[in-house]
């Protein structure tokens, strides 16, 4: 993954975070296969996705009602993160060290990172809504933000 330019001045504890933690997702088995899965992608190309500097880029984007999105049509290269998790995350020493945090950006960058990896083949996206079926393969559950209305409480 590549992080944004705007995204490391904007948001810069949550890019080190990520740069640090995502590629750590290798180390997570079951979470790897998952992802290896629904993106579609070989093992070479997983792992390449999951390490600083390799294609998808991540960007930030006012999103009201989800975590994350991905714009193939669009926007083919990059995978968006909620600005409402980005600013809670960078405003908040509490939530950027809370365990439901972490989880929650590392489930929605998967999340969408899968769209984008099922995206490169052809072009399209395959039926269904594989980043949740990733969530639940990889997680055991959809990852929700644990705060509003989206909490799971």
């Amino acid at each position: 993954m590549i992080v944004a330019p705007g995204f490391v001045k904007q948001y810069p504890r949550l890019a080190t975070w990520i740069c640090d933690n995502i590629p750590k997702v290798r180390e997570k088995q079951k979470v790897f296969r998952a992802f290896q899965k629904y993106s579609q992608l070989n093992e070479k190309v997983s792992e390449r996705a999951l390490q600083h500097g390799n294609p998808p880029t991540i960007e930030y984007r006012y999103l009201p009602a989800d975590n994350g999105i991905f714009i193939g049509n669009k926007y083919p290269g990059i995978v968006f993160l909620s600005m409402t998790i980005c600013d809670r995350f960078e405003g908040s020493a509490k939530d950027a060290a809370d365990p439901r945090m972490h989880l929650l950006i590392e489930a929605t960058l998967l999340h969408e990172m899968v769209h984008w990896g099922d995206f490169q083949d052809d072009q399209q996206l395959s039926a269904g809504e594989q980043g949740k079926a990733f969530e639940k393969a990889a997680y055991g559950k959809d990852v929700r933000q644990y705060w509003g209305p989206q909490s799971p409480d």
